[in-house]
Order: C-alpha cells, then structure tokens, then sequence
C-alpha cells in the first residue's frame, strides 16, 4: 500500500481546487480593502489578534474589530501613515470655457 500526493482529480474537483487555490492566493497576497492577516502580522509584529488589537490601539492607528476579534485595518490607513504613494486617482477632466 503506498500513500502518496493525488495527482488527477475529475472536472468538479479541479475547478474547486482553482478556486480555494485562488482565494488562499488572494487572502495571503492581499491587495484589497483591507490588510491580510500576513500584512496585520507584519505591520504589528504579532500573531494574536488581541495582542495586535492593543499595538494598534497604542499607536493610534484606526482600526475596527471584525467577527472572530480580528482587527481590520484599512490599506489606505496604512500607505498615508507610512508616507507611500496611493494609487492615483482619475484627474478630472474640466471643459475649458472660452468667453
């Protein structure tokens, strides 16, 4: 009997795989809204969401807690405090009006 690493999965299976495969891929790279928990981790130094709670509420950023007592810190928050570019917005487009 040998264990081994399933190599073939049928059509359903694959197109789940992608997706959990996709979300993890999402979930650790971030790039949305808020910060992922490797970039809570790295911004606080800590695992605990308790303990990053207290190291954000000790330093003023803002943040708010979400289900499971995660804190949730906006990634908008993060680039204005530390000084990055954000992304930049449209400039808008006004008609020049000749009188």
């Amino acid at each position: 009997m040998s264990i081994g690493i399933r190599t073939s999965y049928s059509e359903p299976f694959k197109s789940i795989i992608a997706a959990a495969r996709a979300d993890e891929r999402e979930r650790v790279q971030g790039g949305g809204m808020f910060l992922c928990d490797l970039e809570l981790e790295e911004l606080t130094g800590y695992k605990l969401h308790r303990r990053q709670a207290r190291w954000l509420r000790d330093r003023g950023w803002p943040f708010e807690i979400a289900a499971g007592g995660r804190p949730s810190v906006l990634r908008e928050a993060v680039i204005a405090r530390l000084g990055g570019a954000s992304t930049p917005r449209e400039k808008e487009i006004r008609p020049q009006l000749r009188w």
